[in-house]
């Protein structure tokens, strides 16, 4: 499947990621902190993310430009050269590979565009496949946090993945 990024256009892009947003059963796959209580509240909340917080916040497309999901950074330390991202794909084109290929493209420009060591994911024990796929990407485990979420009526581990240019390398993916 041939992939297609391109940056947030508020115009086409603000209704399906509030609604995605809106959504606490999707959201646990990919963000923790965001909160907000009205349309309006998420839309400052949201632009206000992307525009100082995010680092290259993705929309990803196929070849029409539909969107799949996002792709983006986040907590980037230059101190410490590390930075986290998150991958989303919208539930019809999940187990396609669109999250796996996504990854792997962010994490790529995220070494060739930044001075970091390590990228970060998190990823929640019961996204068996996502955490297949990291692990066979290159990813190793670093820790888990016992009991993080509570998703689906069950508290489940949130476990905390890396990759480093090196690992990544050797393992021919990119």
């Amino acid at each position: 499947m041939e992939l297609t990024y391109r940056q947030f256009e508020y115009k086409n892009d603000i209704d399906w990621l509030y609604n995605v947003y809106s959504n606490p059963q999707e959201t646990v796959m990919f963000l923790h902190d965001f909160r907000f209580s009205t349309r309006e509240e998420f839309e400052k909340v949201f632009l206000q993310r992307v525009l100082n917080d995010y680092y290259s916040f993705l929309v990803i497309c196929d070849n029409d430009g539909t969107p799949l999901g996002i792709v983006y950074g986040h907590d980037y330390s230059a101190n410490d050269l590390h930075i986290k991202f998150s991958v989303y794909v919208l539930p019809k084109y999940r187990s396609l590979g669109v999250g796996a290929i996504a990854a792997i493209y962010f994490v790529d420009s995220v070494f060739k565009t930044l001075p970091v060591r390590k990228v970060y994911e998190t990823v929640f024990e019961d996204n068996k496949v996502s955490l297949k796929n990291n692990l066979q990407a290159g990813f190793v485990r670093e820790a888990t946090l016992k009991e993080y979420l509570f998703v689906n009526g069950k508290f489940c581990d949130l476990i905390y993945l890396s990759v480093t240019r090196k690992r990544l390398d050797r393992t021919g993916v990119v």
